[in-house]
């Protein structure tokens, strides 16, 4: 945080400060509740909110300062080159076919529309997984398991809610992720010791969303499914060597887990599936790339997968920047702060301020990883002096970042499931309002951190995780 004499000052005090903040936050609420298709639609919105935030500071000067600082932070750079790695990794998978193949191994099995909708769930969650985003999940998985599930006779939410769900829980679990990378840095832990340690929370939560989809779709399949909403299954042909592009993502977990840089083993991923890709013949090397001379460009699935990581990335960068003035102006500080007094010094109380707070700042800031940036230092701090250990602190807020993210109807994996969704069907059959309600990962997410904050169960096995698996880095 920054000194009293370096603060940055806003015409009107705190409201002045947190102005901008509001101002984006009003702009996200209404794109997402018109369906803004994707998060480029974001992207002005940043900007009115920073000439706000420009037009309230004391020295534009100072406020650029602090902009740009936010823009360049460390975490930020980790999180772009991710994005953008982690998108072609995504873009190789789609094209390869290789989502193709899981759906047919379900639809080959004979499943019924419950059924179908508890294994999308399973596929969205590997893909997630295997790429470590969300956003990629949902562009990858929607397209093949959207349709094929409503040429099945499934209700489009059940459907649109596993993909969601599986998605969140690949944002939450992966080591991939940018919130995994987020909240490990931020709490100054390592990722794999953290991943390994969130496993419990994870499966369980999947375990419930399974049990829910499955059961929910099977009870409502009478009502949920409207006849206009009926897309015919896509007809794909995929083999075994498009099902073994999946060994690329293999890869690249494997390789975290063992501790080699995520940028390396992105790369290393990114060229195992290019080279196999090549050999089996999944993809030819004019796809891999090729020069439209005619049109002075440059083709290529990896250029195709970088682009999906530019919106996001972009989107972040602009975003931190604002919320880093925020911060430099000690508004935030001091409002946690005050939470922090109201919390009490106990691990329960504490460990329920930082749930909440990280829902909170989520809801405001629209974007998971942003927040916990944005919250990361304020919770070491009041970690620490809670006797919280470092692996908790990153699986408490890593938890409560992937709940309201993949609920709330303005936030971006929504708004992009239920644009595509609807780009397959009838315009406006899917509401966006109402597709993340059936994200049911998330929600016991949300209940799952609820409770282990309240009751302290599994803090014991964090804190020993957290001994045993180094406490520093990220």
């Amino acid at each position: 945080m920054t000194r009293q004499d370096e603060r940055l000052r806003f015409r009107g005090g705190a409201i002045g400060a947190l102005l901008p903040l509001l101002v984006f936050l009003a702009g996200a609420l209404t794109l997402g509740l018109s369906g803004a298709p994707d998060e480029r639609g974001f992207w002005p919105i940043v900007l009115l909110a920073m000439v706000v935030g420009l037009v309230l500071a004391d020295s534009s000067n100072r406020y650029s300062e602090s902009v740009i600082a936010g823009m360049s932070d460390e975490v930020v750079a980790v999180m772009v080159a991710a994005w953008l790695l982690s998108g072609v990794v995504g873009e190789l998978v789609r094209q390869s076919g290789a989502v193709d193949y899981l759906v047919l191994g379900f639809v080959d099995l004979g499943v019924g529309p419950a059924s179908f909708v508890c294994g999308a769930f399973v596929i969205a969650a590997i893909v997630g997984t295997s790429t470590g985003t969300a956003v990629g999940t949902v562009l990858i998985a929607t397209p093949v398991l959207f349709p094929v599930g409503m040429g099945l006779g499934a209700g489009p939410y059940w459907v649109l809610g596993a993909i969601l769900g599986g998605g969140a829980f690949g944002d939450d679990f992966s080591p991939l992720s940018d919130t995994t990378i987020a909240s490990a840095k931020t709490q100054k832990v390592e990722i794999d010791a953290s991943v390994r340690s969130r496993a419990k929370y994870a499966l369980v939560a999947a375990a419930l969303a399974v049990f829910a989809l499955g059961g929910g779709q099977y009870l409502s399949l009478s009502i949920e499914l409207p006849p206009a909403a009926v897309v015919e299954a896509q007809t794909v042909s995929v083999g075994l060597r498009e099902g073994l592009m999946l060994l690329g993502p293999a890869i690249v977990i494997v390789l975290c887990f063992l501790r080699v840089h995520l940028l390396a083993a992105l790369l290393w991923g990114s060229v195992f599936m290019v080279a196999f890709g090549l050999i089996s013949g999944v993809f030819l090397a004019s796809e891999i790339f090729r020069l439209d001379l005619e049109n002075f460009s440059a083709q290529s699935i990896v250029i195709d997968g970088m682009s999906r990581g530019v919106g996001i990335a972009i989107f972040s960068i602009l975003l931190i920047g604002l919320v880093r003035a925020c911060l430099d102006s000690g508004v935030l500080e001091a409002l946690l702060r005050k939470l922090q007094a109201v919390s009490g010094s106990g691990k329960s109380r504490a460990e329920v301020c930082i749930v909440i707070l990280t829902v909170t700042v989520n809801a405001m800031l629209a974007h998971n990883t942003i927040t916990l940036v944005a919250i990361g230092d304020f919770v070491k701090r009041l970690g620490e002096e809670a006797g919280i250990g470092g692996i908790r602190r990153a699986n408490l807020i890593d938890l409560a970042g992937n709940t309201v993210m993949h609920i709330l109807p303005y936030m971006i994996t929504v708004l992009l499931a239920s644009s595509v969704a609807n780009s397959l069907t009838e315009e406006g059959t899917v509401l966006t309002w109402k597709a993340g309600l059936y994200n049911f990962h998330s929600w016991a997410l949300l209940l799952i951190v609820l409770l282990t904050a309240s009751t302290g169960i599994w803090r014991q096995r964090d804190e020993v995780r957290g001994q045993s698996g180094g406490g520093h880095g990220g």
